[in-house]
């Protein structure tokens, strides 16, 4: 190889892999926060992809390799167009480093990226990108700029945003704190938030005068036969007086709680060796309506809803059985009952009626889908991944119709908005693993006005109303907050801008103060 920066057919033979995506620059590295330092003037970005559907991310200077590294989403990259850059961030020896490269070519880094996220794709499905269809194709590969720009207003216009504001700690025993146990599981009601503890719930008054919430005892979970169980998950109903309960030990039922006789009593399954991959209430706000028992679920190839008014064991009503397995992992309803399904594979569909094939089949973007929320209306989707979130507009172009109600035409299907951290807030912060928690929509009346999420000690909420209004001018557009352990999950209580954040060992409330502030245009954190 010479000493000028490689050729493509140069850098395939050292790689021994086929040359996707290259382009010319100067590369810089920043570890604390402030300066970049430039590495290499006369450098050369490459994407190399390997076999087993596995990519590299090279950096050459001249002849000299000076990175090498795996291309996953772990890098979290993305693309500063105001400095023809793409970022991503290195994890070298346990020292969090914020690489940038500044292409020489305009608009280089979007394409590029465009390419990382095709080679991400690949390596998470274990197949060539050109099986996907075509109009799927578009919606992977695409990073939305253009997508999702609703207005094209000044980019200094003013906008109603939230802060966060105080922050009040409940008041839990030094001897829970002390447990082996971890807080693993959060329900909030409007009365009430409910911690799951091993297999103790921990019982907490949400108060509208008071700051925080007040811990009023733990409830011992036992199933119908008195053997103690630590639940992986519950959910309200029934104006809250009672908790649906599903046992990881046995995946065949769920239990009902009643809450005021603070016991399980009553078990519902579907037919025999009938799994329950994920379970929720029916319809949104189920849990403040009178009688409403009815839940919906999913295991790895069915769509169902359970009715424990059947008089039968089995509680399995309308339903629909796949004879291929999609992996389907977990589900989320509107206020309508219509069903959003996300799978371990990344695709996501939305549904009608659960006995009936979906309106509309969304391919995955290169990971599982942890968690999925939707608004009341249906009109909006968000899915959570490990590394980012996924963010529909659920509407076809008359603004009214969504797509639970109405399929799209190929062409119009819904591509989503790509809500990520900046790698330089990743970097600065010293996240070194990002792995959001499930990500919701606040709760409320009216129009909702933000997601929340978290990532390992840090408190994440994007600022949905701007977004709604922006599109994908605002993706960017969030707040982080360090806490002093891990988030094991958060949820707003209902028409409250307070969320409810329960960690391994504590329960905080956080508020949320609403200001007036003006959308200015990105400053980096990191000069040359």
């Amino acid at each position: 190889m010479s000493s000028e920066i490689p050729s493509p057919s140069e850098v395939e033979s050292d790689k021994k892999g086929k040359l996707v995506a290259y382009g010319a620059g100067r590369f810089f590295i920043a570890q604390g926060e402030g300066k970049l330092k430039l590495k290499a003037p006369d450098s050369l970005l490459c994407l190399v992809k390997q076999d087993g559907f596995k990519s590299t991310l090279v950096v050459y200077n001249g002849s000299k390799t000076i990175l090498s590294i795996w291309a996953t989403s772990k890098l979290n990259p993305d693309a500063e167009m105001e400095r023809n850059a793409l970022n991503w961030v290195y994890n070298f020896g346990g020292k969090l480093l914020l690489c940038h490269f500044k292409f020489d070519e305009e608009k280089k880094p979007l394409t590029f990226l465009r390419e990382m996220r095709k080679a991400n794709w690949e390596w998470e499905n274990q197949k060539p990108f050109t099986e996907l269809k075509e109009e799927d194709q578009v919606g992977v590969a695409l990073e939305s700029d253009d997508e999702m720009d609703f207005e094209s207003e000044d980019e200094e216009d003013e906008a109603e945003m939230y802060e966060l504001g105080k922050r009040y700690a409940a008041d839990v025993k030094d001897s829970a704190r002390k447990q082996k146990e971890k807080n693993s599981h959060l329900e909030v009601g409007e009365r009430n938030s409910f911690v799951v503890r091993g297999n103790c719930i921990g019982v907490f008054r949400n108060s509208r005068r008071s700051e925080g919430v007040t811990f009023a005892g733990t409830i011992g979970v036992q199933d119908m036969g008195g053997d103690l169980f630590s639940p992986n998950k519950g959910f309200l109903i029934d104006r809250e007086s009672k908790m649906v309960l599903t046992d990881p030990g046995d995946t065949r039922k769920a239990l009902l709680m009643d809450l005021e006789a603070e016991k399980v009593v009553e078990e519902w399954q579907g037919p025999k060796n009938f799994n329950i991959k994920d379970l929720i209430p029916s319809q949104k706000y189920q849990s403040m309506v009178s009688g409403s028992t009815m839940v919906a679920g999913v295991n790895k190839n069915t769509v169902f809803r359970l009715d424990p008014r059947l008089n039968s064991r089995n509680k399995l009503a309308d339903h629909k059985v796949y004879k291929s397995n999609y992996q389907f992992g977990c589900l989320t309803a509107n206020e309508e009952g219509h069903l959003a399904v996300g799978s371990e594979t990344g695709e996501i569909r939305f549904y009608n009626d659960p006995s009936k094939n979906a309106k509309v089949a969304l391919p995955g973007m290169g990971g599982r889908i942890k968690g999925i929320d939707t608004t009341a209306d249906g009109k909006w989707v968000v899915a959570t991944c490990d590394s980012h979130l996924l963010l529909y507009r659920n509407l076809h172009k008359d603004l009214k119709t969504t797509g639970f109600e109405k399929r799209f035409l190929k062409a119009q299907k819904p591509k989503p908005m790509i809500l990520k951290l900046r790698a330089e807030d990743i970097q600065a912060h010293g996240m070194k693993d990002i792995n959001f928690t499930i990500a919701r929509f606040n709760l409320s009346d009216g129009d909702e006005e933000m997601i929340h999420t978290s990532t390992g000690n840090y408190l994440i909420i994007w600022h949905f109303g701007t977004i709604k209004r922006k599109g994908n001018k605002a993706r960017y557009t969030y707040t982080i907050r360090s806490l002093n352990q891990d988030v094991v999950a958060d949820k707003f209580q209902y028409n409250s801008k307070k969320i409810v954040v329960s960690m391994e060992h504590d329960v905080v409330v956080q508020e949320m103060d609403l200001a007036k502030k003006k959308i200015r245009k990105h400053k980096p954190k990191y000069f040359y």
